[in-house]
């Protein structure tokens, strides 16, 4: 928010106007998006988990529809409404706000178990996965469908559904969606680390094709 002014007679706020599309509208337009770009939305969206975990927030509602990517290639991270000091994470029970369930990680759904960076981060595989498959791994339709399923089943082999995904990426990714979050990253600094030289060779492949 720029600026704001909500006494006023006709309540405002200002906001900067962001071009481009989320990455759910591209996802559902486009069959066949490079290999680099579905890796450099990935990446895009660690940095700017980066940024708000650095400042001790959590995102809490990752998704695609909440990521904007502008036709020069650069990504927003929108959408707060569900943020909340890392401090005060815990279980979507004991939360007013709930996020989207068919991101959201595993100890969410559970009483006693507080979320943390790393279930922003399991929900960024999720994004991943999805991006690189061209699916979700848990097509559940309802709420309780997938909560069983995060939490008992493993989504398919990501280079079984997407072989041109660098085996480095597909491990990554299947580390970003472990039910335990002590074996996920523990931050979003070493995601990037871990795609960036992944993402640069897709980019040299994508220019000499």
């Amino acid at each position: 928010v720029l600026h704001a002014d909500l006494q006023a007679e006709a309540p405002y706020l200002v906001l900067p106007l962001i071009e481009g599309h989320t990455v759910a509208a591209m996802m559902r337009r486009e069959s066949m998006l490079p290999l680099a770009l579905k890796l450099a939305i990935v990446r895009q969206t660690a940095l700017g988990l980066a940024a708000l975990h650095a400042a001790d927030y959590l995102h809490g509602d990752l998704k695609p529809d909440n990521l904007l990517l502008s036709p020069s290639g650069h990504l927003t991270l929108i959408d707060l409404g569900s943020a909340r000091p890392i401090s005060e994470s815990g279980s979507i029970w004991n939360r007013p706000v709930l996020g989207s369930p068919a991101y959201l990680a595993p100890e969410l759904f559970t009483s006693s178990m507080p979320g943390d960076v790393r279930s922003d981060l399991y929900s960024l595989g999720v994004i991943g996965y999805e991006l690189l498959a061209e699916r979700h791994p848990y097509p559940q339709t309802s709420v309780e469908g997938y909560a069983t399923a995060v939490k008992q089943t493993r989504p398919a082999a990501l280079r079984q559904l997407a072989p041109q995904t660098p085996a480095p990426v597909a491990a990554l990714i299947d580390s970003l969606l472990a039910k335990q979050p002590s074996r996920r990253p523990d931050s979003a600094q070493h995601v990037i680390a871990q795609l960036l030289s992944a993402e640069l060779s897709a980019w040299q492949s994508w220019a000499a094709a």
